[in-house]
C-alpha cells in the first residue's frame, strides 16, 4: 500500500508542495519516526540517518554558495574512498540507520565510483538512498542512478529561464537539469508505473531570480514530489538574499537528533552546518558512529538547544539554518 508522509524537517527550506510517496510501511515508519525525532527533539541512542560527501569537488560556480567565500579555497579536496563508506554504512544498518544522503559540500555525481556506492548501500538494506544534485549529466547517467536504487532525488535548479539560470547556475546548462527531472517523471515513474524516486526541485531565492519563483512553483507542482524554496542567506563572501536577516525566535536544530554527518576524509560531525569541521566528533575507522553521536559533547549540545543557549556553540551560534528573512 502506498501512503504519503508530511515533508522532511529541514530549517532552511519552505515547502511549498509535498506529495513524498512512502511505498512500503516500513518506509513510512521511518519517515515517521524521522519526523518524531526532529519535532519532539529525541536522540534516541543511534542516528536514523548518515549524510556521505562523497566528493566536496563541484563543477558550477553559483555566486550565493558558500563554496565562493575566499576561506573555502583553503580546505582540501577529495573523494571519499569505498572503505570508510562501507564502514560506516556497515556500522549504521547494524544499529538501525534507515537512511543516506551522498552529499554535503560538492556535487556527488562527480564521484567516479558512485553507483557502486549506491549499489552497497542498496544491497546493504538502506531504505532511502537521497541524492542531491545540480542534474549536469546525461539521461543515461541518470538513469543509472536510479537502477543503482536512489530512491529521492533532489534538483537543484533555482530558476525558470535559461537566462536567469547562467546567472544563478554559472557553469551549467538549464536545458540538462530541466530534462533530467522530466526523464525521471516520465520515463523512469510515469512508463514504468514506478512511485520512486520521489522528486524534488529546489529554488533558492534570489536578487536574480526573485521575479521567477511563482512561474517555477506553478511549473514544478504538477511535475514533482516536492517543491522547497528557500531563501538566501550570506553563504558567500557577498549578500545575495532579499530581506533583513534575523535570528529565529526560539529555534531548535532537528539535524543533531537525527543525523550525523561523515565527510569525505571519514571525519565524523554533528550535522551539515559545521562546513569547516570545527565540531569534529572522531574519525572512520578510529571511532564508531555510536560513540561520537552519544558523546558528551552531543548531550551538551542537544541540550544547549532545547534550553535555547546555543550561542555558546560559535558554529552553530553562525549557522544560516538559525536566521531567516523578513
Amino acid at each position: 500500500m502506498t501512503r504519503i508522509s508530511p515533508p522532511g524537517i529541514c530549517p532552511g527550506y519552505t515547502v511549498t508542495k509535498s506529495t513524498r510517496f512512502c511505498p512500503t510501511e516500513e518506509y513510512f515508519r521511518y519517515r515517521s519516526e524521522f519526523n518524531k525525532r526532529a519535532y519532539e527533539h529525541i536522540p534516541r541512542t543511534f542516528p536514523i540517518h548518515l549524510d556521505l560527501e562523497l566528493t566536496n569537488y563541484c563543477n558550477l560556480k553559483c555566486p550565493y554558495c558558500f563554496r565562493q567565500k575566499s576561506t573555502f579555497n583553503e580546505i582540501k579536496k577529495g573523494y571519499m574512498d569505498f572503505k570508510i563508506f562501507k564502514t560506516a554504512i556497515d556500522e549504521g544498518i547494524n544499529n538501525g540507520v534507515m537512511a543516506i544522503k551522498l552529499n554535503w559540500r560538492g556535487e556527488a555525481t562527480l564521484h567516479p565510483h558512485i553507483l557502486n556506492f549506491i549499489g552497497h548501500a542498496k544491497s546493504a538494506g538502506i531504505l532511502d538512498i537521497m541524492l542531491n544534485t545540480n542534474g549536469q549529466f546525461s539521461k543515461e547517467f541518470c538513469k543509472q542512478l536510479i537502477e543503482a536504487g536512489v530512491t529521492d532525488i533532489s534538483f537543484s535548479i533555482d530558476a525558470f529561464s535559461p537566462e536567469t539560470f547562467g546567472k544563478v547556475r554559472v557553469g551549467g546548462d538549464y536545458k540538462t537539469v530541466v530534462n533530467n527531472v522530466l526523464y525521471v517523471r516520465n520515463t523512469i515513474k510515469k512508463e514504468r508505473m514506478k512511485r520512486l524516486p520521489n522528486l524534488r526541485a529546489t529554488f533558492v531565492l534570489n536578487e536574480h531570480n526573485k521575479d521567477e519563483k511563482d512561474m517555477f512553483f506553478e511549473y514544478w507542482k504538477q511535475r514533482v514530489n516536492i517543491v522547497a524554496i528557500n531563501k538566501c542567506h550570506d553563504n558567500s563572501d557577498k549578500d545575495y538574499g532579499i530581506g533583513k536577516r534575523q535570528k529565529k525566535e526560539g529555534f531548535v536544530c532537528p539535524h543533531i537528533f537525527n543525523r550525523l554527518l561523515v565527510t569525505w576524509d571519514g571525519t565524523i560531525l554533528p550535522c551539515c552546518g559545521d562546513l569547516y569541521k570545527t565540531m569534529k566528533r572522531g574519525t572512520i575507522g578510529k571511532d564508531t558512529l555510536y560513540d561520537a553521536y552519544n558523546s558528551t559533547f552531543m548531550q551538551r549540545l542537544r541540550k544547549a538547544f532545547i534550553s535555547h543557549n546555543y550561542d555558546r556553540f560559535n558554529t552553530c551560534a553562525s549557522c544560516v539554518q538559525s536566521y531567516e528573512r523578513e
